[in-house]
């Protein structure tokens, strides 16, 4: 359960990065 964890924080700070690091 600690790997579906690790994805989920992941996935997250994936989204952060879009919303502040946005890809050109």
């Amino acid at each position: 359960y600690y790997s579906i964890a690790s994805d989920d924080v992941g996935a997250v700070l994936g989204v952060l990065r879009q919303i502040f690091c946005p890809d050109p």
